[in-house]
């Protein structure tokens, strides 16, 4: 999952920094397949995480706070790009990903099965 976020952060700058309408067009293309795991191995993860008397109410309340993050994330960037300018886009998204690579480095570790 790290090396997915930081895979995404390099296309984010790509996107960001190189001014080619094709190259940029691959590049979120690959960015949208780095970031397309995210969520799949984030429930696997708090499904491994959790004891099992809490697991479905706990991934669910997860599942709902990443989705009010979905629609807060825009909102305010939204509210930014208007009173700043769009330019702001691309960094709100690195710093995004740079939370979200700091989430998953305070996760505690996943021991893997001696089965």
């Amino acid at each position: 999952m790290i090396g997915m976020t930081v895979g995404a952060m390099a296309f984010q700058l790509l996107v960001w920094l190189v001014p080619n309408v094709i190259g940029d067009a691959v590049a979120v293309a690959v960015l949208g397949l780095l970031l397309g795991p995210v969520y799949p191995c984030a429930q696997t993860i708090f499904a491994k995480l959790l004891p099992r008397n809490v697991q479905m109410t706990a991934v669910g309340f997860i599942a709902s706070a990443g989705s009010s993050g979905g629609a807060v994330a825009p909102f305010t960037t939204g509210l930014l790009a208007q009173a700043v300018g769009t330019y702001v886009l691309h960094p709100v998204c690195i710093g995004l990903f740079v939370v979200m690579l700091i989430c998953w480095f305070v996760l505690p570790r996943v021991r893997k099965r001696t089965e």
